[in-house]
């Protein structure tokens, strides 16, 4: 049974509303009907009254106590679908982390909105127009991002609920509004706070996201890092006390891939935390970037992570053939607890220049190199990026014409001038751009739902980020150790060879090989009709860039252009060969 599908038709006469999956949950009474797809976390803290309802009728619960404005006290990975009967109003509303997706879209006298866009197309009955301008956002991202911010999508007429807000439609007159509906995070100051006390915190509130989602059948990502290690650990604390049973520790291994390899025996140290959970261990000498290119799973729209698919799917298939009925990862820790030293732009900004100096020795001497390749990206281009104009940055592999057709450089300046103003710590504003990038997550949507699997990132909960970022805010940071706060947490309760770890292989050769295999069928891609005929892509460029990419010549700025290029061609691709039974 697949994961789930919410939809709302809304015409002058009400709202009707429809479930399905089994990731929903549906209530209706008092003049109120609730769709809901995911789930709430932290259930107690909402004091909804007495019996145990389910997480739709939560919902109406809240609603009823506080209104629209109340909802903003639930927490979860979730989209629901709520029809105020006697107020003539449908209000439809997303996590902050963007757990599960809706669009909207005005289809002649109904306004409809679902969870997926293949909906909408069949619903609409025609082959969509592509939004182009869309499209030309997509190709000039600066960084990779899970789902663009805003509220356009690849087709005219399609809008996005952003992650975090809400949509009302008024009932008869259909109008509809999108506003924020959850405050944004931010991280608090707090004076004479200790790395100590907040890594206590920092445990007490991931064994709690853990245990809000350790339910019923669980797997667990286990690389052998020590993100994945600290699930782990929280989860088989929730086993033992007999809240959920651990079917699997999924792995992926390497044997030919030599820096890849060396992680086997932190993979066996880290299963050792439950020694009674079965260990499903994938080759991951044959789950090599853009694999997936070949067959991808259905996707709404361009996924940036596209190449990664591959060990994705690989690792979302094997947690649900073990019989889990989730699968716990450790994504999401990097972006707030692997520390860089922008304390340095801090310095800088107060013209404390001899300290900032001598903290950039002591962090390259760390790393044994030289002080200004520390200084230079964490201390200077975080104060000039803000403080230099800079001309619009078209792509070099958008065609000319096709820049020019949607104003990209135009758009593109109205964009840089439209950003909020920069947050006064350097290392803050990182943070938050890092935990922007993970909103969304279309392997949940791609892969997992169509088997009626949850994923669930305990990182990503949003109490778990701001305890991360409280300790960015308030802790001056050291070169050694990696991950200070985590580890700092995690003291005792993991294995020493993982807990006192300084570095995790990286995966440039499963790039580059996965780049030199696919190489082929990928010119082939970006030269064939569906893709070429746009005229969106310089063909000759973006084949030229596979040739150096595939000899291991890549930057990461042209790495993830290429990456941009090439996933939006595999979208493309897919959307000419929809079977008309997917749009009729």
């Amino acid at each position: 049974m697949s994961g789930g599908l919410l939809v709302a038709t809304v015409d002058a006469a009400g709202a009707v509303l429809a479930a399905t999956g089994r990731l929903v949950s549906t209530f209706s009474g008092g003049g109120l009907t609730v769709v809901l797809l995911g789930e709430l976390h932290y259930r107690a803290d909402l004091h909804v009254g007495a019996g145990r309802p389910d997480d739709a009728e939560r919902v109406a619960r809240v609603y009823r106590r506080g209104g629209q404005a109340g909802l903003a006290a639930l927490e979860g990975d979730f989209a629901f679908l709520l029809y105020d009967r006697p107020a003539g109003r449908l209000v439809a509303a997303r996590d902050p982390m963007g757990g599960h997706r809706l669009y909207h879209e005005r289809l002649g006298a109904q306004v409809v909105v679902a969870t997926d866009l293949t909906t909408l197309h069949r619903r609409r009955g025609h082959r969509p127009a592509l939004d182009l301008g869309h499209l030309a956002d997509y190709l000039a991202g600066r960084s990779p991002v899970n789902e663009p911010a805003g509220t356009s999508t690849p087709f005219r007429g399609v809008e996005r609920v952003p992650a975090g807000a809400s949509l009302q439609i008024e009932v008869p007159a259909l109008t509809a509004t999108v506003r924020p509906l959850f405050p944004p995070l931010e991280a608090s100051i707090e004076r004479g706070v200790a790395l100590p006390d907040l890594a206590a915190e920092y445990r007490e509130v991931l064994a709690a996201a853990v245990g809000e989602r350790a339910v019923g059948r669980v797997a667990c990502h286990v690389s052998g890092g020590l993100d994945s290690s600290a699930v782990l650990r929280c989860a088989a604390d929730v086993a033992a006390q007999g809240r959920c049973t651990l079917v699997a520790g999924v792995s992926v291994v390497y044997r030919d891939l030599r820096l890849l390899a060396r992680e086997t025996p932190y993979v066996q140290h880290a299963l050792g935390i439950a020694p009674g959970m079965p260990s499903v261990r994938l080759d991951g000498d044959d789950l090599l970037d853009f694999d997936a290119f070949a067959d991808p799973p259905q996707h709404d729209e361009p996924h940036p992570g596209l190449w990664r698919m591959s060990m994705d799917r690989a690792l979302t298939l094997a947690a649900s053939d073990a019989g889990a009925e989730r699968v716990l990862t450790g994504i999401g820790a990097d972006e707030v607890l692997d520390i860089h030293p922008f304390h340095l732009a801090d310095d800088l900004r107060r013209w404390r220049l001899a300290r900032a100096w001598r903290e950039a020795r002591r962090w390259a001497a760390a790393d044994n190199t030289n002080p200004w390749t520390v200084l230079r990206p964490f201390g200077l281009d975080p104060l000039l990026t803000h403080r230099r104009r800079r001309e619009p940055d078209v792509p070099p592999y958008v065609r000319p014409e096709f820049a020019r057709h949607t104003a990209l450089a135009e758009r593109l300046s109205e964009r840089a001038a439209a950003e909020s103003a920069p947050h006064p710590m350097a290392a803050v504003e990182f943070a938050l751009a890092g935990i922007r990038s993970r909103i969304g997550d279309p392997v949940r949507w791609a892969v997992a739902h169509p088997v009626g699997l949850v994923v669930a990132h305990p990182f990503l909960d949003l109490r778990v980020l701001r305890t991360g970022l409280k300790a960015i805010a308030n802790t001056r940071p050291d070169p050694e150790p990696s991950k200070p706060l985590l580890r700092a947490a995690m003291r005792g309760a993991l294995p020493e060879p993982i807990l006192t770890r300084r570095r995790k292989g990286h995966f440039n050769e499963v790039y580059y090989r996965g780049l030199l295999r696919n190489r082929d069928r990928l010119v082939e891609l970006v030269r064939g009709p569906a893709v070429a005929g746009l005229g969106i892509l310089d063909v000759e460029a973006v084949a030229a860039t596979l040739d150096r990419g595939a000899l291991g010549g890549l930057g990461v700025a042209d790495m993830h252009q290429l990456n941009l290029a090439l996933s939006l061609a595999r979208w493309l691709l897919q959307e000419a060969q929809r079977v008309p039974s997917a749009v009729s």
